[in-house]
C-alpha cells in the first residue's frame, strides 16, 4: 500500500501486543540485564515502515508467534511491544496484507518517522521467543 494511503486503525487497541520478528544479526548484549535485547535496527525498517504481526489475529487463528516463525524464518526471535508504545512515538499501526506472505492475516505495518523511536523502541521491547543471538 503506498505510505500516503495508511492510516492509523482504530481497531487495534492500544493494549493489543504487535511483534516484530528479529534476525540474529540484529541481537545484541542488554547492559541493563544481563541478557540480550533486539537492536534499534529492529525498529527502523526503511525509516518509515515495517511489517509486524498483530497477535491477537496470530493466536484467533489457532497459531502462536513460533508457528510464524517456524514457517518463514526459523532463525529469528519475535519481540513484542503493544500498540501503543509505537503510537506513543508517533506511529501508525495497521494491518495490511503482505505481497510476500498473501494468506498472512495477521500481517501489520507500523508506519511513520520509524528512525528516530528506534532506540526507546527497541529498550522496551520484550521476547516472546528468543532463539539465541546465533
Amino acid at each position: 500500500m503506498p505510505e500516503e494511503a495508511r492510516s492509523d486503525d482504530p481497531s487495534i487497541a492500544g493494549s493489543d501486543q504487535i511483534w516484530r520478528r528479529v534476525p540474529p544479526i540484529q541481537i545484541v548484549p542488554d547492559d541493563n540485564t544481563g541478557g540480550f535485547r533486539p537492536s534499534s535496527a529492529a525498529f527502523k525498517g526503511n525509516g518509515r515502515c515495517y511489517c509486524v504481526y498483530v497477535a491477537k489475529l496470530v493466536l484467533e487463528s489457532g497459531r502462536s508467534a513460533e508457528s510464524i516463525l517456524d514457517a518463514q524464518r526459523p532463525e529469528c526471535s519475535m519481540a513484542t511491544l503493544n500498540a501503543d508504545a509505537f503510537r506513543g512515538e508517533g506511529l501508525g499501526v495497521t494491518v495490511e496484507i503482505d505481497p510476500d506472505y498473501p494468506e498472512e492475516s495477521a500481517h501489520g505495518v507500523v508506519f511513520g518517522k520509524t528512525k528516530r523511536a528506534s532506540r526507546r523502541l527497541a529498550n522496551e521491547a520484550e521476547w516472546v521467543v528468543f532463539r539465541g543471538k546465533n
